[in-house]
């Protein structure tokens, strides 16, 4: 099956594609778009995707937030394009930009609190606090003051758009106020407003009088050249909200994120020299922090695999096996309309029951195989990740057991078919052509099922029950997956903790200054680690 895979990160404003596995080639469309949020050009993927792929008929495999992962299913929908053409899943999910902006705070806090003799965090305060104590602007043009409208945002009103000349509306909330005595200054300012370099469309909404007709108003606003005018009712309303998020507070993350990246340069750089000339005078206790140092690296990116594990994949080989069966069930004998009589009607549901029974006994075979190989590939990819530190090999988890399937039950099928029976009347010479005018003879009547109210029966029979089961599986697989998962984890951060004391004892042998030294190195570890949880794609 071929796959594609679009991983966007809003914070670090970055997007990586791959095409079957491969880069995409020089030239590719998708460069004029890497370093632009995904959400200015969404409704162009579906058509980038489909010259990339020659076609549509591709897994796409998404990994980002949850917010970009429905923009994107919405673009492919918007195009027509269902999700039997393109099977778009959400491999890994970024944390959304509330989240982040709390992350951030809590590393803000920790600063604060966790001080360090190479970093001032007054200093740092002073250079950085408007960004990160600052509340987001949020523009309204006429209207009246919102009593409500919280601290997470600056409220300002302003009566015209001429007001606005010299101020930087970059991914500011605009909202406009219309009715019938501000009508005709709405035109000029809307007029204005578009006219700016600094606005896109997507930050303009609309709140409309009551005592004015809203379809009317909103045509209007179409006119003057806001195709999908925003309407609101409230200053809250959740598509303004949703641009906070997705603009102003993702811009601050990514601000943030590089104001960290800075301090951690700095720091870094002035302690490269320190530990340089450390390293000469105390040489053997240095190799010895360094491999423990190595070995912690080589733990805690292991378990940063288990902790930010890609969402569980489910196997495309189930849907294919189930569709093999459904294929079966619906194009049996589809070249013949029905089927007369009492004795061939009973003999045609022995043959149909007889061929949807081998296609489920094959069915439960395939799925059985799937399940185990599936498991297997589970046990072997996390087995691999796990041993890559190289310490404790022989580590395994023992208490997760991959849950037997249960029986599937076929509900009665013989006698849903022969319940469609209908009699009709025979016609055995020519449709009734010679038929006699003055016969007053009963007509015979024949019993007549139709096969494809048959096909459709057992389909609507069998489809839930085959669903039923391969979600089943699929439940299993992804709880096992998890478990799994959590059991390495677990045991990783016991292994970290081990190797953590191991190098705490080894630090103390530093004199002094020298352990304020690795107290420092550990201090800027930290800070980092914090600052990559962050930034994490």
């Amino acid at each position: 099956m071929i796959s594609a895979e679009l991983n966007h990160n809003p914070y670090l404003l970055s997007t990586a594609v791959k095409f079957n596995g491969q880069d995409p080639k020089i030239n590719s469309q998708i460069e004029k778009y890497e370093k632009l949020p995904l959400k200015d050009w969404v409704h162009l993927v579906p058509e980038i995707f489909y010259n990339e792929m020659n076609g549509y008929d591709f897994n796409l495999y998404f990994i980002g937030t949850k917010p970009d992962y429905e923009d994107v299913k919405r673009a492919f929908a918007a195009r027509g394009i269902s999700e039997e053409n393109v099977r778009i899943s959400h491999k890994n999910e970024i944390e959304d930009a509330d989240t982040k902006s709390k992350e951030v705070d809590a590393l803000v806090s920790w600063l604060k609190n966790t001080p360090n003799r190479k970093f001032d965090f007054e200093d740092f305060w002073k250079k950085t606090s408007e960004i990160f104590e600052g509340s987001y602007p949020y523009v309204m043009i006429r209207g009246s003051v919102p009593s409500d409208i919280g601290s997470l945002m600056s409220f300002e009103r302003v009566e015209n758009a001429i007001e606005l000349k010299n101020t930087d509306l970059t991914s500011t909330p605009i909202v406009f106020y219309i009715d019938e005595e501000t009508k005709p200054e709405f035109r000029r300012d809307l007029d204005i407003i578009l006219k700016r370099k600094d606005v896109r469309k997507e930050q303009l909404f609309f709140m409309i009088s009551p005592m004015m007709d809203r379809a009317q108003v909103t045509r209007v606003i179409c006119d003057l050249g806001v195709e999908k005018p925003q309407v609101i009712n409230n200053y809250k309303d959740d598509s303004v909200m949703m641009f906070i998020r997705n603009y102003p507070i993702t811009e601050f993350i990514r601000s943030a994120i590089q104001i960290f990246r800075d301090e951690i340069e700095k720091i870094s750089d002035v302690l490269a020299i320190e530990n340089k000339e450390s390293e000469i005078t105390n040489a053997e206790i240095h190799k010895e922090i360094d491999a423990l140092e190595s070995s912690l690296n080589s733990l805690k990116e292991a378990d940063e695999y288990f902790v930010q594990r890609d969402n569980f994949e489910v196997p495309y080989s189930f849907m294919e096996i189930t569709q093999i069966l459904i294929e079966q069930i619906s194009k049996w004998k589809n070249r013949k309309t029905k089927i007369t009589g009492d004795s061939e009607i009973e003999t045609a549901a022995h043959d149909y029951i007889y061929l949807v029974q081998n296609g489920i006994d094959r069915f439960l075979s395939s799925v059985e195989t799937t399940y185990k190989e599936t498991s297997e590939k589970i046990d072997r990819e996390f087995s691999e990740v796990y041993a890559t530190p190289g310490i404790d090999k022989e580590y395994s988890p023992t208490n997760n057991i991959l849950p037997k399937l249960p029986a599937m039950t076929i509900p009665e099928i013989n006698a849903r078919l022969l319940e469609l029976t209908t009699y009709e009347e025979s016609k055995n010479d020519f449709f009734g052509f010679f038929k006699k005018t003055n016969d007053t003879s009963e007509p015979v009547m024949v019993a007549t099922c139709y096969l494809e109210q048959w096909r459709s029966t057992v389909q609507d029979i069998i489809s839930p029950v085959l669903n039923q089961h391969i979600d089943q599986c699929i439940q299993n697989l992804s709880e096992y997956y998890d478990l799994m998962a959590e059991s390495y984890h677990q045991h990783l951060s016991q292994l970290i903790d081990k190797k953590t004391k191991d190098k705490e004892i080894v630090s103390a042998q530093l004199s002094d200054e020298e352990r304020k030294l690795q107290e420092d190195n550990d201090w800027l570890s930290q800070f980092r680690e914090q600052l990559q949880t962050i930034e994490r794609d």
